[in-house]
């Protein structure tokens, strides 16, 4: 129960007391030995003034140890972003070493597996990419654009392919000596097609953001990512808005 923090420093005759941050109604104290920390907890739990006390215990902590199982992706060496060694010749002095997300080392605990779906919602996607094969690799792809299930753009517009390079960032396959390496190389992608540079010039109507973002919570999208914006625009749609709102609350089936 919450207790005056002088009153309980004055009744055990400990000093200093304060509060722990982020805890509510927690309260730190210092004892003398570790053995009167011990007795203390017991006390504050004994008469009833404190529901939990613990003494603050030295954690063991094992460093990771190095991926056994490099990725053979052949330009994995390149990704800075995963691992960074300062491997660009020419930008050392503006690359710090380790200044990364340590995938590699994230790899260790989980590198993702199909149960997983991004949804990539973009201007293209190239869904028969060397590093998007593989069984499960695409699921429920969309064109809001041409309104059929291939978003990969039309041959010869390489404009229109930003979806490829944020679909393989996010979750191209990895160790499959192709490409490049995702951060989550194991997951599924959902690739959905917003927009294009020809026929819109690189504009949306509110009504197919709407049905896109229904789209990918509708098909068991566990993440959805949206390398786009809406420019030098001021207004942003309250139908949008809500929308993506949704999405995001009913999305994982309710999970958010």
């Amino acid at each position: 129960r919450a207790l005056d923090a002088r009153v309980l420093a004055l009744e055990l005759h400990q000093e200093p007391l304060r509060a722990l941050p982020l805890l509510k109604n927690s309260f730190y104290l210092e004892t003398a030995t570790p053995e009167k920390a011990l007795a203390l907890a017991e006390t504050l739990v004994r008469r009833g003034w404190a529901s939990r006390a613990a003494t603050d215990r030295l954690l063991p902590v094992e460093p990771l140890a190095p991926n056994p199982n490099a990725p053979d992706d052949p330009l994995y060496p390149l990704q800075w972003h995963l691992n960074n060694t300062q491997q660009w010749p020419g930008y050392l002095n503006m690359m710090t070493p380790d200044a990364d997300i340590r995938a590699d080392e994230a790899w260790l605990l989980e590198a993702g597996t199909r149960e997983t779906i991004i949804a990539v919602l973009d201007s293209g996607t190239q869904i028969n990419h060397d590093d998007f094969q593989g069984d499960g690799k695409i699921v429920a792809p969309y064109d809001f654009v041409d309104m059929d299930e291939n978003p990969t753009p039309p041959a010869g517009n390489d404009i229109d392919q930003h979806g490829t390079a944020t679909a393989g960032l996010a979750a191209a396959e990895g160790y499959n000596g192709e490409g490049v390496m995702g951060v989550c190389p194991g997951c599924a992608i959902m690739p959905v097609r917003l927009f294009d540079s020809y026929s819109n010039d690189y504009a949306l109507l509110e009504s197919v953001t709407i049905d896109a973002f229904a789209y990918v919570v509708s098909h068991g999208a566990a993440v959805a990512t949206n390398s786009w914006g809406l420019g030098n625009w001021t207004y942003t749609s309250p139908f949008v808005a809500d929308a993506i709102g949704q999405a995001a609350e009913q999305g994982r089936n309710g999970k958010g």
